[in-house]
């Protein structure tokens, strides 16, 4: 009787590491489940606080920028250049001759297109004497100056841009 409870003792512990290791094996699983709900949790409700917060900062950036352009548009610059002469000069000084400046429809539309060398003024920009439409020429002309020089962060904005409109058409 004896022999047969000690020969049926390792195949009890068997059976029972068994039994441990699958509840251990159960809560491990269990355990990853729950991370994983609580990850995807955070990200469904971390997500949309997140773009929130951009699209008011945006908002207020937008609002700021508009009210400051507006204020120092109503002051002339010293110089008495429209904001095309100054990129013509600014580009002029820096050796660029083969980047064309434009006058395009809109109130802070202005941008540099490294594909077209066309600096795009505003109407408000290209043809006012003041000193935030020098200061928005000069800005612009600051990106052509950048692409004449190979900078990085330039060339990474300039690969980022179509992907960006083509988003921002579906958001």
């Amino acid at each position: 009787s004896f022999n047969a409870h000690y020969m049926a003792a390792p195949a009890l512990l068997s059976v029972r590491d068994n039994e441990l290791n699958s509840k251990e094996e159960k809560k491990r699983k269990n355990a990853s489940l729950t991370a994983r709900i609580a990850v995807a949790f955070l990200a469904v409700s971390i997500i949309p606080i997140i773009m929130i917060a951009v699209m008011v900062a945006s908002f207020i950036i937008q609002q700021t920028l508009n009210a400051r352009f507006a204020k120092y548009s109503k002051i002339l610059g010293p110089s008495g250049m429209t904001g095309a002469e100054v990129a013509r000069k600014m580009l002029s000084d820096h050796g660029i001759r083969d980047v064309d400046i434009v006058s395009i429809s809109g109130t802070l539309t202005d941008h540099y297109n490294p594909q077209t060398k066309k600096v795009n003024l505003s109407e408000a920009v290209y043809g006012q004497r003041s000193i935030a439409a020098a200061a928005v020429a000069a800005h612009e002309c600051g990106h052509v100056i950048q692409h004449a020089e190979g900078y990085a962060p330039l060339r990474l904005r300039t690969a980022l841009v179509p992907v960006v409109s083509f988003a921002s058409k579906w958001v």
